[in-house]
This record gives structure tokens, C-alpha cells and sequence, in this order.
């Protein structure tokens, strides 16, 4: 006899199950004795045994129903009352394709029941769709005021910029996920007939900035420390961080890949994410992917969700056997000890044929990043340096680059050559270093040169010397 089940809860009707079978056995019986209508009264009772279960079963299915409605229904009003419309709500909540909020969702919530703690855990999974639905919805008729709203807030935003390193300008939330702030949406998603002036955008910035910039680096540190399997709490906002996590999260090991990106070290990974979100309003970007910048505004938004940054296991084995390669220490090296030595790579697969181009060590990490066995080749000092003194052409050029001593490249990169000549004659810094006195303004999301490799230099293995290096990779871990 099967279960039937109660809010949730299998109940077994062990007095009946027992009163059934016995019932079952006398029928048997009568059978085998030959009794009148016997096998026929069986029959009959099986029938209702059946029919009584199915009503059951039904009724069991009524009730989940009228509790899933209940459910949804509770969930829509706590929505309502944070100002959110209700058709927002209920598509919004339709959104998460994400298996990894699906599975946060079913480990959490046990019971359908709209208690405080279940309010808190659907609060934080829904609420990022929510949020960007309604202002979809509202880029549909009313796309030019909004847009010139945010310019305004982008302007404000970058003469907030000017009182920063420039550097830091990598590790900042992109302008449209700012304006994702509760404070600083209603500027921009609400009482369009009222004009925007500066002076009010200017006020309500500087008091939110600092907290919004604060909180953003805050919920990144912790993606990345629980990505490297670090139990973080968050308790009103105060984060107890683990001893050493500075320190591991700076290590050239901790290596976070993200939607086929990838990125050495929590500063790269800051780098990676400050680009998340630039065109979360545009009708052509990934619908999922357009909410990952508000769940990075804030930890408790982040929901195990498949979309945001993972460490890359295959990424971490194979630098860690570079590092021994390069007589380097794995478990103290950093992406600058590898920038400092700055050796060169090709691969000799049949893959690759005759193309043997030099790789810098960024992009050989993840070259034939499918295959379980890693297999590069590692040029010596002397042929690095022959090849480096030729490949710089095909990143030197480019204007991707900016003084890291004042703001006069902000939203207008230049050449290496160019910046290099600013630092020397507006800051009278004769041997300008990079990442100290300039740096590379886009993220280094990949190799901070920037070098294509099929436009890289070619490599001739038969004029350098080079060493083979084969390293076994882990499989994927699988996903629940």
C-alpha cells in the first residue's frame, strides 16, 4: 500500500495496512476453499482499495495546490510591500534558470510556508530579477529619459573616479549596476515627469558611493573566499574574515573562472566583474546574465548562483605545475612573480600544427582547456626575451592605457608609448613601471598584454632551447 502524504510528510496508515492485508488473506482464502462469488468479492474490494487510494491521492494533490497558492500568493504580497508592481513580481520569479539557485532554493526551504526565515532565503533569490525585470519594463517606455539619466550618473559618477588611484577604476561596480542601488534607482526608474538636475544627483551620490563601493568589494571578497571553500559568515553587515585570507586570495593558485572568463587572483577577479553589468538594460544582452551584477552588489544576493564565479580546479593544478616549472614556490607565488619572469609558451599538438605561437603564461594556463592531460612547452630565458622584444608591437599601441598618478586618461586611453611619455614629463618619473606608475586601463581579464595569439610571434623550436612540461588535470566536479 503506498504512502499518503500530509503537508509535506509521508504519513503510513500502518492499522490499516495491517487490517487490509489480513482482509486480503481471508479473501485469498475463501478462494482457495472455493467459496460462492469469492474471487469476485475480492475483486470488488481491490477496486475500492483502489478508488479510496486514488481519492487520497488526489486530495493530496488539491492540497498541495491550494498551498503552492498560498505560497506564491504570500510571496507576492511581501514583494508588493517593498513597492515592487505584481506583474514584475510574478515574472521575475519565473526567471531563475540557474540550477544552482534551484538547488539553494530546495535545500533551504523545507516546508511552503511564508515564515520569516523561508521570507529572507526567496527575498534574496528573486529579488535581483524582480528588480531588473520592472526596470526592463520601464527601458521599454520611457528608454530615452532613462538613458539620459544614467549618463548624468555615469558623469557624476566619474568625477567621484577623479578622487581615487586610478588604478582602483578596475575594481568598481559598472555604472548600471550602481544605479541598481535601491537609493539611486528611484533617480532613474521613477517620476519621469520630474527633470533629473545635477546638483540632486550629485548630493544623493556622494552619500551612497562610498557604502555601495564598500559593500560591492565586500560581497566580491566574500564570492571569492567561499569559491576558494571559505566558510563566510555575514552578521549585519560585519564580516569575521578567516586568518590568511588576504594572503590566499593574492596567491596565482586562486584561479575563478566564470562564464569561459578566467582570472588569477582576487584582484583579477575584481577586474573580471567590474565589467558585469555595463549593458544590463540592453535588449541583446543574456537575461540571466544581467541580474549577476546585483547579486554582486551584496553577498547575501550571491544564492549559489551557476553564474557567478567558481574556482577553476584545472586552472589551479596547472599553474601550481608552471610554478614548479619556473623553480617558483606554488603555495606563496603570485601572478606578479609570473609577470616578473614573463617566459613564453608554445604548444606542439596536432591541434595547433605548424602555428607554434608564443603564449604568454596567461594564456597557456587554459590553452586545450577540455583535455584531462595538459601538455605545453616552456622556452628558456634567452628565447623568452627574443620573443618578448618582438611581441610588444602587438600591444604597446593600443589604447588601452592610462597614467596611474592622476585622472587624464580616465574614459580616454592611450598607447603605452604615450602614457609612458605623460609619466615622464607631467611626473617627472624617468623609468616608469607598469601597474606603479601606469597600467593597463581594460581589465585583464585574460593576458594583461592583450597579445592575440594566432597574431603572436611564432616560435622556431629548433632555434631556442624550451622544456616539455605534461601535468595531469582533475575532472570536472559535477554538479548537483
Amino acid at each position: 500500500m503506498s504512502a499518503i502524504g500530509y503537508a509535506g510528510e509521508k504519513l503510513w496508515l500502518e492499522a490499516d495496512i495491517l487490517s487490509t492485508q489480513a482482509k486480503c488473506m481471508r479473501y485469498k482464502k475463501d478462494i482457495r476453499l472455493k467459496k460462492r462469488r469469492a474471487k469476485k468479492a475480492y475483486e470488488d474490494f481491490k477496486k475500492a482499495r483502489f478508488r479510496m487510494q486514488r481519492n487520497a491521492l488526489n486530495m493530496q494533490k488539491l492540497e498541495r495546490r491550494c498551498e503552492g497558492k498560498n505560497f506564491a500568493d504570500g510571496t507576492t504580497n511581501r514583494f508588493g510591500k517593498l513597492g515592487y508592481p505584481k506583474a514584475a513580481i510574478e515574472y521575475g520569479m519565473k526567471l531563475p534558470y540557474d540550477r544552482g539557485v534551484i538547488n539553494y532554493l530546495n535545500k533551504r526551504i523545507k516546508i511552503h510556508k511564508i515564515t520569516d526565515a523561508n521570507w529572507q532565503v526567496i527575498r534574496f533569490v528573486h529579488e535581483p530579477d524582480i528588480v531588473l525585470w520592472s526596470c526592463l519594463v520601464l527601458q521599454r517606455f520611457h528608454g530615452n529619459i532613462i538613458d539620459a539619466r544614467m549618463k548624468l550618473i555615469e558623469s557624476v559618477y566619474d568625477d567621484y573616479k577623479r578622487t581615487l588611484r586610478p588604478i582602483e577604476w578596475l575594481r568598481l561596480p559598472s555604472v548600471a549596476a550602481v544605479c541598481m542601488v535601491p537609493s539611486l534607482r528611484s533617480l532613474v526608474f521613477e517620476d519621469f515627469d520630474t527633470p533629473l538636475d545635477r546638483a540632486q544627483c550629485e548630493e544623493t551620490l556622494r552619500g551612497v558611493l562610498p557604502d555601495v563601493i564598500s559593500t560591492y568589494r565586500t560581497s566580491v571578497k566574500v564570492l571569492s573566499l567561499r569559491a576558494l571553500g571559505e566558510t563566510v559568515q555575514l552578521q549585519d553587515g560585519v564580516v569575521d574574515w578567516p586568518a590568511g585570507a588576504d594572503d590566499r586570495l593574492a596567491l596565482a593558485t586562486s584561479v575563478f573562472s566564470r562564464c569561459n572568463e578566467h582570472a588569477f587572483s582576487h584582484n583579477g577577479l575584481s577586474a573580471l566583474l567590474s565589467e558585469a553589468g555595463t549593458d544590463i538594460l540592453h535588449e541583446r544582452s543574456w537575461l540571466v546574465e544581467r541580474c549577476i551584477s546585483i547579486r554582486l552588489l551584496d553577498a547575501r544576493y550571491h544564492c549559489d548562483s551557476d553564474y557567478l564565479p567558481r574556482l577553476d580546479s584545472r586552472g589551479r593544478s596547472i599553474i601550481t605545475g608552471l610554478a614548479t616549472a619556473l623553480g617558483l614556490n606554488p603555495d606563496t607565488a603570485r601572478p606578479e612573480d609570473f609577470d616578473s619572469l614573463d617566459r613564453r609558451f608554445f604548444c606542439q599538438s596536432e591541434t595547433c600544427g605548424s602555428k607554434l605561437v608564443a603564449m604568454s603564461w596567461r594564456d597557456a594556463v587554459f590553452h586545450h582547456g577540455s583535455s584531462r592531460t595538459y601538455c605545453i612547452s616552456m622556452l628558456d630565458e634567452a628565447s623568452s626575451a627574443t620573443i618578448r622584444a618582438n611581441d610588444g608591437r602587438h600591444y604597446s599601441k593600443s589604447k588601452v592605457w592610462s597614467c596611474n598618478h592622476c585622472c587624464a586618461h580616465l574614459n580616454d586611453w592611450q598607447s603605452q608609448a604615450h602614457v609612458v611619455e605623460h609619466v615622464l614629463t607631467v611626473h617627472a618619473v624617468a623609468d616608469a613601471m607598469d601597474n606603479v606608475d601606469y597600467f593597463r586601463a581594460a581589465a585583464p581579464l585574460y593576458d594583461y598584454r592583450h597579445t592575440v595569439p594566432l597574431c603572436g610571434e611564432k616560435v622556431s623550436p629548433v632555434d631556442g632551447t624550451y622544456q616539455d612540461i605534461v601535468i595531469e588535470c582533475p575532472e570536472d566536479e559535477p554538479r548537483d
